[in-house]
């Protein structure tokens, strides 16, 4: 109660801090950000020009092929005509692209890409070395940090991880770069819930080779300070959840490691991040007082909500995440407070990373009020609102900027970003939709003031802990009302979801309970042909236990049919139709 009475005088503050940021940035809307704020404006109230914008995105530069590229363009056009949000040059660069464009394929779509690449490289930044260094470098200049997420999708192959583990090793050497985020789904190919114990075991060395890297090629701050590079762990799909901070923790958990700084990622979309929160933060008081460095974590609202209903629905699983924005908004600010907690802040400093004005401004205050402003910073995405940053850091002090950036060849990889960013950040009950142009006192800034009001009391009412109860060890089946066995009417039994430890468990009594040891008795399977069980006189077949090939464990023999069997099988089937 006191803390909530507390929040109160803390929330004020923190509109009043707003409005100051909203009233400064304002001023500090440049040319640029002005023509994209009414591109942008334009886009959002036309419903079918976002679906337009994705669709281009999204389906024209998959293939590599210049002509397909170029039909493809033709064909949306075609069936959506010109987009509101077009400049005047632009449509006669559309123009020309239609009329004389499509017939050239070769020369018209590394344009075109080019183009796309210009356009969206304040948000993208380009990965070539001389620019991705210049830009590096005018950032650090204005004493800003770069937290920088080199673009590329989830690893398909060994050699595709172990080349993405080079690129982040290559990364870490550059003097500029002193702060990068990754996921496990790109340093390592055959993550597998089943296999749990071993999958964190192999992520724990590859990280291994990334903290050891940043260890090397330290860096020294505007302080004189030396510190290691610092290396970020980014929160990917549910499933990856418990990896992720298992990886993380046992990694950090080195003798090697008890020195070094690093961080991970908690989503507030998930009512159960606040569990991990707690966890987390008892792990790190435990490192600091056995003598370790403390750890940061980067508080984000989400960013799988689509993948995460996807997988939902297809395995009739219950959606792990909250469905109502509200709900997300308050867990934020629970896992904020508890975070900048003075017993808590020392041992996991606070990344609060938003593009709402009172979410940052909230942070900021309560940090000031609990004294702990030292283990807190605010963060945002490169180029999505300049002014703001500008005035942020004008009135109140730093902001850390996440950004991702790829080269060409990453092109498709970096359209897959810019669609997922645009369909999250231009959504109906998000602040960034609404804070292109944003004025203060307008109804659309006090729309925002009351979202943000009406979520701390709504922090009383949401739920927190994991949807997912799924247990195979208690199920009986025999029993089971709902089963369509019992019913007589088919529906699809949700999947088992091996994330789930309670499952996790149930899979590993099942393999220890048939699983066969060197010497076991075996029996033989014989062929059953009419009913009767065929052995002797049959060649026979020995199975090996891939799992246990070093050790050479057969775990199964068969007999093999000959072609008389075949044959009076036939010969049976066809009297007995």
């Amino acid at each position: 109660e006191n803390r909530m009475l507390h929040n109160e005088v803390v929330m004020n503050r923190a509109i009043a801090l707003a409005e100051k940021w909203q009233n400064r940035a304002s001023e500090l809307v440049s040319d640029f950000d002005r023509k994209f704020h009414i591109k942008m404006n334009k886009m959002l109230s036309h419903a079918k020009d976002k679906v337009f914008l994705i669709e281009l995105m999204d389906q024209s530069f998959r293939t590599k092929n210049p002509k397909r590229v170029a039909d493809q363009i033709e064909f949306l056009f075609s069936k959506y005509e010109m987009a509101s949000f077009f400049t005047s040059s632009e449509r006669f660069l559309v123009f020309l692209f239609l009329n004389a464009g499509i017939y050239l394929p070769q020369i018209s779509v590394p344009l075109f890409i080019k183009s796309v690449r210009d356009d969206t490289q304040t948000v993208v930044i380009k990965g070539e070395d001389d620019t991705l260094n210049a830009h590096l470098v005018k950032r650090h200049g204005e004493g800003t940090r770069v937290n920088l997420n080199l673009i590329g999708e989830v690893v398909l192959g060994e050699a595709e991880a172990e080349e993405r583990i080079e690129k982040y090793l290559k990364a870490l050497e550059n003097p500029n770069v002193d702060y990068i985020s990754i996921k496990i789904s790109t340093i390592f190919s055959q993550i597998n819930a089943l296999a749990y114990e071993e999958t964190v075991e192999e992520l724990v060395n590859r990280l291994s080779r990334i903290y050891a890297q940043a260890k090397k090629y330290s860096y020294t701050d505007a302080n004189g300070i030396k510190h290691n590079k610092f290396i970020n762990l980014d929160m990917e799909e549910y499933r990856d959840l418990s990896l992720t901070f298992n990886a993380f923790t046992r990694t950090l958990d080195k003798p090697e490691f008890k020195d070094f700084h690093a961080g991970i990622v908690l989503q507030a979309y998930l009512p159960d991040s606040h569990l991990w929160q707690q966890k987390l933060t008892a792990w790190a008081k435990e490192r600091v007082e056995n003598g370790g460095v403390p750890i940061k974590m980067r508080l984000v609202k989400g960013a799988n909500m689509e993948m995460e209903e996807t997988e939902a629905g297809l395995r009739h699983w219950e959606m792990v995440t909250y469905t109502k924005k509200i709900d997300t908004d308050s867990n934020y600010k629970v896992m904020g407070e508890y975070a900048l907690r003075p017993e808590n802040a020392p041992y996991v400093n606070i990344g609060m990373a938003s593009h709402n004005l009172f979410e940052l401004a909230y942070g900021f205050e309560l940090a000031h009020e609990y004294g702990t402003s030292e283990y807190f910073t605010m963060e945002m995405l490169e180029g999505m609102s300049e002014s703001a940053r500008l005035a942020i850091k004008e009135i109140s002090g730093e902001i850390i900027l996440y950004a991702p950036t790829a080269k060409k060849e990453q092109f498709t990889n970096a359209i897959a970003y810019l669609v997922r960013r645009l369909d999250e950040n231009t959504g109906v009950e998000n602040f960034i939709r609404y804070s292109f142009g944003l004025k203060t006192g307008t109804p659309e800034w006090e729309a925002q003031k009351q979202k943000f009001i009406a979520s701390f009391e709504n922090t009383k009412h949401i739920f927190i802990g994991a949807k997912r109860k799924q247990n195979r060890l208690e199920e009986n089946w025999d029993g089971f009302e709902g089963s369509s066995y019992k019913t007589g009417h088919y529906h699809g039994e949700a999947d088992t979801d091996f994330i789930l430890p309670p499952n996790k468990e149930w899979a590993k009594q099942i393999r220890s309970k048939w699983m066969k040891k060197a010497g076991d008795a075996l029996e033989l399977a014989p062929i059953v042909v009419g009913g009767e069980e065929i052995k002797d006189g049959r060649a026979v077949k020995e199975v090996i236990d891939k799992s246990q090939l070093k050790e050479g464990v057969i775990c199964g023999k068969f007999a093999l049919a000959s072609a008389e069997d075949l044959e009076k099988a036939v010969e049976i089937a066809a009297e007995d139709r």
